[in-house]
């Protein structure tokens, strides 16, 4: 090797280092923080958001923001999915992530049950026109049936659409085309749902909702 390309390998493996100690301490202060956020003997309606973004404000690299996380972030964003009710997502972060429904290994099923919530939460997809494919992971690649929120428009056949796929809730206020942030939180508590995970995507139903803010009760 010259002497450049072992002075850029030493900085290399010396960034892989860095990285990987930094990792490790986030993952490992994502589980002191599990017992602070898990927020035991909550009442009412709570909002819970995380997203992340580059140096220059971007959300998303490539049209997807899971990029722009570290190990560390996602060891957070893993935690805040077991300790919700249920998580909220974007119809295009379903689209463009391609997501899941939400996968947790055996303790954290056991916690979510010592808590008195069900063994894995549902993703609920948020979306003015409830047009999703049958194929996405988010119907074919989980445990539970997510929920579909959607408008008083499109409620009916996305009812007929996605029969067995999901459970679809109409979720317009006085736009009969659009999904209402307040109407679409409490009709999330009617069902017992009551601490919800925000995506990147949908970090805006937070700050839309009257009367409610990031990790703050609604009325």
């Amino acid at each position: 090797w010259s002497r450049r390309s072992r002075r850029n390998h030493g900085v290399a493996s010396r960034w892989q280092v860095w990285r990987t100690a930094s990792a490790f301490a986030l993952r490992r202060r994502a589980v002191v923080l599990r017992p602070s956020l898990a927020l035991p003997g909550l009442t009412g309606c709570w909002v819970r958001a995380n997203f992340i973004t580059s140096l220059d404000g971007a959300a998303t690299t490539g049209g997807r923001s899971g990029g722009l996380g570290s190990p560390g972030d996602r060891a957070l964003f893993g935690l805040m999915r077991e300790l919700a009710d249920v998580v909220v997502v974007g119809a295009g972060t379903v689209r463009a992530e391609n997501y899941a429904g939400a996968q947790l290994g055996a303790t954290e099923r056991a916690q979510r049950q010592a808590r008195g919530q069900a063994e894995v939460p549902p993703i609920a997809i948020v979306t003015r026109s409830a047009n999703l494919s049958h194929d996405l992971l988010v119907f074919t690649h989980t445990e539970v049936p997510p929920l579909v929120l959607t408008s008083h428009h499109s409620a009916p056949d996305a009812r007929a659409r996605l029969a067995g796929l999901a459970e679809v809730y109409d979720c317009s206020a006085d736009d009969p085309e659009q999904v209402d942030p307040q109407t679409m939180l409490t009709a999330l508590a009617g069902i017992g749902l009551g601490l919800f995970g925000l995506g990147q995507a949908t970090y805006s139903v937070a700050a839309n909702v009257q009367g409610a803010a990031v990790e703050r009760a609604l009325g």
